[in-house]
């Protein structure tokens, strides 16, 4: 939130504003530009945060009409907060217990590859409509996005075993006969048998 005397406007952060922040100025240049009280990116910051853009400048030119530029510098605070939320920064990954996840290392992706990714996870995945994911941060996304998978494992791994911790699935294991007889009888008696193993 923008506060100055009496006067409030409310800053909603989204994925569209990190997006659209990006594309124009990129993260290190908007946390430099709020630290140097750059009026462009103030501005912005302020505009795509608010559904009312209008007042949103009204607010910016009264307040630095009356009180100069440097005033700036006291909305610093709620506008770093502004793009913490709306980047995602704030966000830890919840860790995955299930022996189906395998974990890759990879190359770390651009801001602009993780909004595209979470935009591909929310409508495909989770079945939002793009305006909900817009308007959603990227934390409520993965939150959500990583209770979607939580969900799945359990489902799939049987509510029994969802919570026991296990080492990591590598697909290159080999598995004993024994193991692989022990799994067919679990199925067998989960989900009846339909044909028989020899």
């Amino acid at each position: 939130m923008l506060a100055h005397d009496d006067r409030r406007i409310e800053l909603r952060p989204s994925l569209r504003a990190a997006y659209i922040l990006e594309q124009k100025h990129g993260y290190d240049k908007l946390a430099r530009g709020v630290f140097d009280c750059n009026l462009g990116i103030v501005y912005d910051i302020a505009a795509l945060g608010s559904t009312d853009e209008i007042a949103v400048r009204e607010f910016l030119n009264d307040m630095i009409e009356r009180d100069g530029a440097q005033v700036i510098e006291n909305l610093a605070p709620a506008l770093y907060e502004f793009l913490i939320l709306s980047f995602g920064l704030n966000h830890e990954p919840k860790p995955m217990k299930s022996k189906s996840t395998v974990t890759t290392s990879g190359p770390e992706l651009s801001l602009e590859e993780r909004f595209n990714q979470l935009f591909a996870h929310a409508t495909g995945w989770l079945h939002w409509t793009p305006e909900t994911v817009w308007n959603s941060t990227p934390a409520e996304i993965m939150l959500a996005r990583d209770a979607h998978i939580e969900l799945l494992h359990n489902i799939h791994s049987g509510s029994d075993t969802a919570d026991k911790p296990s080492a990591p699935y590598d697909p290159l294991e080999e598995i004993s006969p024994e193991e692989v007889s022990a799994g067919i009888a679990k199925l067998r008696a989960k989900h009846g048998s339909v044909a028989r193993v020899k």
